[in-house]
């Protein structure tokens, strides 16, 4: 049994060796052709001339110059006048008092007849309540709800 174990671990060590031989050339190679596209890429760069002009000119635009100068100076001068200028005002319009009652009164005795009517047709159908505010109209048995006599 000893013998076939160290048969195994023969075979293995030998194939891992003949293994390593081809693995480490093929990391070198790897890294080397990295290493070239890198260099190339930069010689290709480094030979192609830039779109530059190595000629100097005398730009003489003095007169726009002295056009912006003194459109900046009159821009600033109004600016600095608008500052100064009094805001805008609005009209005063005074509130019409009458018409915003007249409109609150009336949605205020509709809203008392809604709610009488609603009070009036819960005690007419027999649950009980009040009839509206202080009509007097009605009768006095039903005051309490069915089921909530206290007396």
């Amino acid at each position: 049994m000893r013998n076939a174990n160290d048969e195994s671990y023969r075979k293995a060590a030998l194939q891992s060796k003949l293994m390593a031989r081809g693995a480490g050339q093929k990391e070198v190679d790897a890294r080397r052709n990295q290493l070239a596209n890198l260099y190339n890429l930069f010689a290709t760069r480094a030979a192609a001339l830039p779109d530059v002009s190595y000629k100097p000119q005398n730009i003489d635009n003095s007169q726009q110059l002295d056009a912006a100068a003194k459109g900046g100076l009159t821009a600033g001068t109004l600016a600095t006048q608008t500052a100064g200028m009094k805001g805008g005002t609005l009209d005063y319009v005074q509130p019409n008092m009458g018409y915003g009652n007249a409109v609150a009164g009336a949605g205020s005795a509709l809203a008392s007849a809604f709610r009488a009517a609603g009070a009036r047709s819960a005690y007419d159908g027999g649950v009980g309540g009040f009839s509206g505010s202080g009509s007097g109209s009605g009768g006095s048995s039903n005051y309490y709800r069915q089921g909530e006599n206290l007396g």
